[in-house]
C-alpha cells in the first residue's frame, strides 16, 4: 500500500544530502544531525493534521527552515536551497 507519508528517515536524508551537497562532503560524513534536532517529532510535525508550522534551527553553519511541504537551507543570509519534501 502507498503512503504519501514522510518517514522519519526520509524527512532527515533529504535534509543531509542537501546539506552535504551544499558542504561538498557526503552525507555520512556530517556531524550526528541527532545531536541538534530530535528527527522523530519534526516528521511529526510534517506528517500531521496540515496545520501550518514554521521549525528553524542551525546545523553546520546553515539556517534551516523546515514547514510541512518545504525545506530551505540558508548560508549567510541567502537561500542556497528551497525544496519541497
Amino acid at each position: 500500500m502507498y503512503s504519501n507519508e514522510l518517514t522519519e528517515s526520509k524527512c532527515i536524508w533529504d535534509l543531509l544530502d542537501a546539506v552535504a551537497d551544499l558542504k561538498g562532503v557526503e552525507p555520512h560524513r556530517l556531524p550526528p544531525i541527532y545531536h541538534t534536532i530530535d528527527p522523530e517529532p519534526v516528521a511529526a510535525l510534517i506528517n500531521g493534521s496540515g496545520a501550518h508550522f514554521e521549525l528553524t534551527f542551525e546545523y553546520e553553519g546553515l539556517q534551516i527552515l523546515v514547514t510541512r511541504d518545504r525545506y530551505r537551507i540558508s548560508a549567510d543570509g541567502e537561500i542556497a536551497v528551497d525544496a519541497n519534501w
